[in-house]
């Protein structure tokens, strides 16, 4: 299941790393939660409608920025969450939640990233190390990650 959230317009410029930002406050509406530490059942957009500025982004129209799970007990608590506290930061807040139903798939379908992949490996020692789409062992990692997904 997925929702698109829909946000209010930026009142500070954002900056252009903020996707540590989205990932706290999904934390945040998520409440005391695991999901980080697991195989990520789970994924969400960069925010949409940017305007970009020498400093960092503008949001003047509001933004659109997705939340998926494969879980629904997760998408209701993010719901939750953003009822209780609809703040963002940088001044913006959602507005409107849109749930959207999984989708009926065909056998074959073609899917798209709307973020980066982070993938993350984790050496002998067990500290993660993050693989960049140009290193040749990335394919493979995530074809694992995505066999072990399904």
């Amino acid at each position: 299941m997925r929702v698109l959230l829909k946000t209010s317009r930026n009142m500070e410029v954002i900056s252009y790393d903020y996707q540590y930002d989205l990932m706290k406050l999904l934390h945040k509406w998520l409440g005391r939660n695991r999901i980080h530490d697991e195989i990520s059942l789970y994924s969400f957009s960069w925010l949409m409608g940017a305007k970009r500025l020498s400093n960092g982004l503008n949001f003047p129209d509001g933004s659109i920025w997705f939340i998926s799970f494969w879980d629904d007990k997760n998408i209701k608590k993010v719901i939750s969450g953003i009822l209780d506290d609809p703040d963002m930061f940088s001044g913006m807040e959602v507005k409107e939640v849109v749930i959207q139903e999984t989708p009926h798939f065909k056998s074959e379908e073609r899917f798209f990233s709307a973020s980066p992949i982070l993938i993350r490996k984790y050496d002998d020692n067990g500290v993660a190390k993050y693989v960049l789409f140009d290193n040749p062992e990335s394919g493979v990692l995530m074809t694992e990650t995505l066999n072990s997904k399904f």
